[in-house]
């Protein structure tokens, strides 16, 4: 299995060097690193309706965006393997974009514990922008090993 390299997951997919068995596995890491994701964003989540609705619909529109770009990529219609393929590809992205997430939050944390800042609605829009941040380099990444695998 592969945790950080992308490019040579792609080449095996291509090759279509993996078994159901190996898919199955990248598909429970997947999920629980995407359920984990969920559960630390509810926790530190925005209090303002406002910010919710538009971060909500963001990632909506990003999602609906991202699924179609990424189908089209993979051969639409007539495509092959496309909700393994995104499972499996999105292991090593999610990991990077999770360590991403991190050390971006970590960075802001730092900029905004030393700055003495305690405005709560710019740490709202803060974490909205990088939440939608990282789900178009999620889409992008996706996208860019899917071509990859498709020529």
């Amino acid at each position: 299995m592969y945790y950080w390299k992308t490019e040579d997951l792609s080449g095996q997919i291509k090759e279509g060097n993996i078994g159901e068995t190996e898919k199955k596995n990248y598909y429970i890491i997947a999920t629980v690193i995407t359920t984990a994701s969920m559960y630390m964003a509810i926790g530190s989540g925005t209090t303002d309706s406002l910010v919710t609705l538009v971060e909500c619909i963001a990632l909506i529109a990003i999602v609906v965006v991202g699924i179609n770009i990424t189908f089209n990529s993979n051969g639409g219609g007539g495509g092959q393997d496309y909700i393994a393929r995104i499972a499996m590809l999105s292991v090593p992205i999610l990991i990077k974009l999770f360590v991403f997430s991190i050390l971006v939050g970590f960075g802001l944390g730092v900029v905004i514990a030393s700055s003495g800042e305690t405005d709560i609605n710019v740490n709202q829009w803060g974490m909205t922008v990088i939440s939608v941040v990282v789900q178009l380099l999620y889409f992008w990444r996706l996208n860019i090993h899917l071509c990859h695998i498709n020529t």
